[in-house]
């Protein structure tokens, strides 16, 4: 009889994971390498990736605040968020790979003129919380007649460790972030309990906790529970 209700628990955080995820979004802290016409305009540039999973096997893509400069080492020009909806994702072995393409994108240089362009996203992310993507832009100068081009190539790239996902705070009614790192498991922007189980569905940690919290975890895969939201989270 308990194997059976551990069964349906396992069953049940799963279920709450997959519709947690429908408004999970995990952030990729990083840098962007930026070439225009194939000439290098910027390298080592900081930025965030943001995957918002919104169906089974559908996510959308943001690259927020892009900023590009005309030359090499010249002041960068805002232009906003490239943002891409419906990109596939497919996983195996612990990666995700990801292509999905908008045909008009609409940004803004300095708010004085729109740019339309076409934007291809194809990359990978890992369990380990590891990203590398690839942004490739075609900037139609000449819209609408698009009789003229250039093309924008943008690569992301973030190391192992640069994940951290965003859940729902119903109680607060703001977001709260929750990821593992190196024998613990780190949840700021929430306060209340969290619970902590093992994959298999059984209850290992169970914390009210404040703002910013550590609660410390044995390397292990776990679902963490707050309000009720649930996400999995890699401890290493």
């Amino acid at each position: 009889m308990k194997k059976i209700y551990t069964l349906l628990f396992a069953v049940a955080m799963i279920a709450i994971c997959a519709s947690s995820a429908m408004a999970t979004t995990t952030t990729y802290a990083g840098t962007l390498d930026v070439t225009m016409n194939n000439a290098p305009l910027a390298e080592g540039q900081a930025a965030n990736v943001q995957i918002t999973v919104t169906g089974e096997g559908v996510c959308t893509f943001s690259l927020p605040n892009f900023q590009i400069a005309l030359e090499p080492g010249g002041t960068p020009m805002p232009l906003g968020d490239i943002v891409v909806e419906n990109v596939t994702m497919t996983t195996e072995n612990g990666t995700t790979t990801y292509n999905g393409t908008v045909d008009d994108l609409v940004l803004s240089m300095m708010d004085i003129m729109e740019i339309h362009a076409g934007v291809e996203i194809n990359g990978t992310t890992t369990d380990a919380g590891a990203a590398n993507m690839t942004i490739d832009v075609i900037w139609f100068i000449d819209y609408p007649d698009n009789t003229e081009t250039m093309p924008i190539g943008v690569t992301f790239t973030a190391p192992e460790g640069s994940a951290t996902v965003g859940v729902e705070n119903i109680a607060a009614d703001n977001a709260a972030a929750v990821y593992g790192t190196r024998g613990a498991i780190n949840v700021t922007g929430y306060e209340g309990r969290v619970d902590v189980y093992s994959i298999a569905g059984q209850l290992v940690n169970s914390q009210i906790i404040g703002s910013n919290s550590q609660i410390a975890m044995p390397q292990g895969v776990y679902i963490v529970k707050i309000a009720n939201n649930a996400t999995k989270v890699i401890v290493k």
